[in-house]
């Protein structure tokens, strides 16, 4: 594995998180 692919990885795993943790409020409003 190149170091490349290591970093783009783990921006990859920090965007996804922070898209969890964006969605986390909306997912609580719509909950019944």
């Amino acid at each position: 594995m190149r170091r490349d692919d290591g970093n783009r990885d783990r921006e990859t795993k920090a965007r996804i998180a922070e898209a969890i943790c964006a969605s986390i409020p909306t997912i609580t409003a719509h909950a019944p």
